[in-house]
């Protein structure tokens, strides 16, 4: 047999809902009463929905975050669940990403995003950090266990502010690309520093402290459950950072310019950092007194 479904999800934004066609394969068995989708079957599902992507931002847990802008999305599944046929694929147009934790911004941003059986392809992805600088980037994901590598994506960075944040902005220029599958990536990447400015300021952002709670119940300390550990995705690093000057340190009596290069190796968990900063120009100031930086790293 088979289960067939068909709705339109409405309230999320203004406009017309998400519509959702569905059917399943569906094996019952009454002697002992039991119910399954068998993995091998045929199946059939399509979602469509246009709309402006902000109100639906709103509902979702995500504060640090927000993302405007108009999605079409047109996603068609067949195939079966062992072996899984995408079609049809997501665009984002005229869109615009803030990151308020690192004062991330993303202007003119353009995301297309195809489905080709086992596989979504970043056909386009392109946007302005709105102060000159582009940002553009291709890759392909798998989805099914069979592929030979589920993650393959690249970014390039042309003089793109990434951070801007009180006490740290940075500009720069390069690429950045990710390959491998959930169990292990491998991240590479040459980069290089158009400017980044350090802001010693004296008023940092409080830290929160936190508390350890003991849970008693009629006067007996409560088991301790057992936690579930999971297996961490391990991230390889191969990143070469090269700074030709601009990179300036500020603040709290010291006004000065370095450069220098790195590289850094390991992993995500444990990297390994090797390379040099060293002083290009710079005073000290102290006690009325101004020192002039020499040399060193």
């Amino acid at each position: 047999g088979s289960l067939s479904a068909e709705g339109t999800l409405t309230g999320l934004t203004a406009g017309e809902g998400a519509r959702l066609t569905a059917e399943l394969p569906l094996e019952l068995s009454l002697a002992p009463f039991a119910a399954g989708v068998p993995e091998s079957a045929p199946l059939s599902a399509a979602l469509r929905w246009q709309g402006e992507v902000m109100p639906l931002m709103a509902r979702l847990p995500v504060d640090d975050h927000r993302l405007a802008g108009n999605a079409d999305i047109d996603l068609r599944v067949a195939g079966s669940l062992a072996q899984p046929e995408l079609r049809g694929g997501i665009v984002l147009s005229e869109a615009t990403y803030e990151n308020f934790v690192s004062g991330t911004l993303l202007e003119e941003l353009e995301l297309e995003l195809a489905a080709e059986g086992d596989r979504l392809t970043i056909r386009r992805l392109s946007a302005e950090d709105g102060s000159g600088g582009e940002i553009s980037g291709s890759g392909a994901f798998a989805v099914s266990e069979a592929a030979d590598s589920e993650v393959s994506a690249t970014l390039a960075f042309d003089q793109a502010t990434l951070l801007r944040r009180d006490d740290l902005e940075a500009t720069v220029s390069g690429d950045f690309s990710v390959e491998g599958d959930l169990g292990r990536l491998l991240l590479t990447g040459d980069l290089t520093g158009d400017k980044i400015e350090v802001r010693l300021i004296d008023n940092l952002p409080p830290s929160v402290t936190e508390l350890q709670v003991t849970e008693i119940n009629n006067g007996e300390t409560a088991p301790e459950k057992e936690e579930q550990v999971s297996t961490p995705m391990e991230i390889a690093l191969d990143l070469s950072v090269n700074l030709p000057g601009r990179v300036f340190i500020r603040g709290r009596g010291l006004d000065s310019e370095w450069e220098g290069e790195f590289q850094i190796d390991g992993t995500a968990e444990s990297p390994s950092v090797r390379g040099q900063l060293r002083p290009v120009r710079g005073s000290f100031s102290f006690a009325g007194k101004t020192f002039e930086l020499q040399q060193g790293s």
